[in-house]
């Protein structure tokens, strides 16, 4: 029984950061449009960021760099911080398994606070790169 739980733990996991991949992509897809008419004006961009979940970092020419502000005002809000911190409470304390436990943790806290967004603003070159420490893990085109 305790392994059917630790294959369900795993395979929530699995499926939840594959919805917030997918929502982490369209929520930088509508926020490329909001942002890029604004591109030059730099408080109406932190203005504008202010209702996100989103915080300016680095305002370079054309570009912004992006990093998650915690502000936790939905539903989809809340799944999104909350789950991993069950998942990492699940295996750590109901299932025992300190590594992975330990691992998924800092894998987490590695994606939440030293994950950055670099998103070019331009309508010819729109495109985000995902950034930890300055290595790129991903990116793609926005149009």
């Amino acid at each position: 029984m305790h392994f059917i739980l630790f294959i369900l733990c795993l395979w929530t996991a699995g499926m939840f950061h594959r919805w917030e991949h997918h929502r982490f992509i369209a929520e930088l897809r509508r926020l490329h449009g909001t942002l890029r008419p604004l591109a030059g004006d730099k408080p109406a961009l932190k203005k504008t960021l202010a209702s996100e979940d989103w915080r300016a970092t680095g305002l370079p020419p054309g570009r912004m760099v992006l990093k998650r502000a915690f502000n936790v005002r939905t539903r989809a809000d809340a799944l999104r911080y909350g789950v991993p911190v069950a998942l990492v409470a699940v295996l750590l304390v109901g299932m025992q398994a300190w590594a992975l436990g330990a691992a998924y943790g800092a894998l987490i806290a590695l994606r939440w606070f030293g994950g950055v967004v670099d998103l070019n603003l331009s309508a010819q070159d729109a495109r985000y790169d995902v950034r930890v420490f300055g290595l790129r893990l991903f990116g793609e085109y926005l149009s």
